[in-house]
This record gives structure tokens, sequence and C-alpha cells, in this order.
């Protein structure tokens, strides 16, 4: 089988369709982690799918990016910051560089290569990791400048949990992630509890956030906008890697 690390039901509900096991996160690096570390010796690859976050700026709402490359920044801060450690950025999956983190790479495969074959539009990249929802345009910003802005950037709260399950357990990896906001896009503070532990939405946090702060509303319609927009692009590539152009049946 493989593991599909992702963060929302919804998300699930459609990665299920490609024939992947789902594992949701509900925003818990920490559940993920031991979620995929349970099922890994069963596992014949982990891969990250999901909605994502742009750094890049030349990259739009619904834009898929695949990659095998996930980085860590090193700084960490009032939730805007990935975690890290040191003085370094560490780099997980496709090892285009040192690893500061854990071990030796494991063995070379090309299965985001495949993806990138099969999956119509979709740009070769790199995913930042990130334990916490990052959702201003100044803190994409400083994380563009921290990665290197070299190949199209994403940002995303599961593809480093994924990455580092799979180099433990000598497992392939990759990442499916379409952008559901623009770098220079602020989102709504309410988006920052809108999640359940389950993955489902949490709908009375966000209302009591609203009535907080009513100003929200009109940043809150767009970004549900875009996510459902981010959501069709994602229906559209579980689709394309249902009818098995990327042989993952031949992986599970």
């Amino acid at each position: 089988m493989i593991l599909a690390a992702t963060g929302m039901r919804r998300e699930a509900r459609i990665i299920a369709r490609a024939g992947l096991v789902p594992v949701i996160s509900g925003g818990d690096a920490g559940r993920l982690r031991g979620l995929l570390t349970a099922q890994a010796a069963r596992a014949s690859a982990i891969v990250s799918i999901g909605i994502a976050g742009a750094l890049s700026p030349e990259l739009r709402v619904g834009d898929i990016v695949v990659g095998d490359r996930v980085l860590i920044p090193p700084r960490n801060g009032e939730g805007d910051h990935p975690q890290g450690g040191g003085g370094e950025r560490a780099t997980f999956g496709g090892f285009a560089g040192p690893s500061t983190a854990c071990g030796g790479p494991p063995p070379r495969d090309k299965l985001g290569e495949e993806l990138l074959t099969v999956l119509p539009g979709a740009r070769r990249g790199v995913a930042c990791g990130s334990d916490a929802m990052v959702i201003t345009a100044a803190a994409k910003a400083r994380l563009y400048e921290a990665c290197g802005g070299t190949l199209p950037l994403i940002i995303d709260m599961e593809s480093h949990v994924a990455a580092q399950v799979a180099q433990e357990h000598g497992l392939p990896f990759a990442f499916i992630r379409v952008i559901s906001d623009r770098a220079d896009q602020d989102l709504p503070p309410a988006v920052t509890c809108g999640l359940k532990a389950d993955g489902s939405m949490a709908i009375l946090p966000v209302l009591a956030a609203l009535l907080r702060k009513p100003a929200q509303l009109p940043a809150l319609i767009r970004t549900a906008r875009d996510t459902d927009r981010a959501m069709r692009s994602l229906l559209a590539a579980c689709d394309v890697l249902a009818r098995g152009g990327v042989g993952l049946a031949d992986r599970g």
C-alpha cells in the first residue's frame, strides 16, 4: 500500500479515489508522524498530497507542484515560521544537497519523475515544511528567501513529516501539492482555528473568530473560493492517478 499524508478529511476523500491510503494529520505533526510510523512497515511508498501555500511569486491558485525534496527552515516563531534547529536548514526526500537532519539518503526512486510525466501541467518544485500554518504574505516572503528561492517553492504542514518517516524506513517519497493561496496573499486569522483533530472542519471556532473580527469576512470568502478551486485541481490530479498512469498499483 501507498500511504498518503494529508491534512483534511476533504482532501482524504479525494485522495482515496486514486487507490491510496489517506493518513490525516488534522494539523498535528506529532499525530501524523505516529500514524505514518505505525503503518510504514506495510507500505511500499509514502506520498504527501493536498493543498499548499505558494512561496514562489509565480505560482497561482490551482497550480500543481510535484517533487521529492523538502526543506525545513531554521527559524521558528509566533506561528509564522516552520520549526527547525541549528543554523542550517534541513533537507529531506530528494537530497539535492546535504541533510542536516538524519542519516543518509534512501535509495533513489523515480516516483517523483513518474508523477511529473503523467500529471498534466504539473511543475517540478520543492516543499517547505511547517508545523504551523503560515498566513501572512510577509512570512511567506521571509521563508522564500530563507529557502533560497530557486525552484517553485510551496509550503505545507505534512510533507516534512512524511519525508522524514519515509527516510527513516527507506521508502520512496514524493509530494503532489495544489496551490490554494498565493505568495502575496494574506489569509484571515480565522483559518487557523478551522480544523478539528480528525481533519474535519471546525465551524463554530471559525464563526466565533469571525464575530470577534467581522472584517475578516471578505478574506474568508475569498479563501474558501480559492480552496474550492484548489480542490478541483486536486480532484483532477487524483483522477489521473486513479487511471493508473503512474504505476501506483504496482507499488501497492
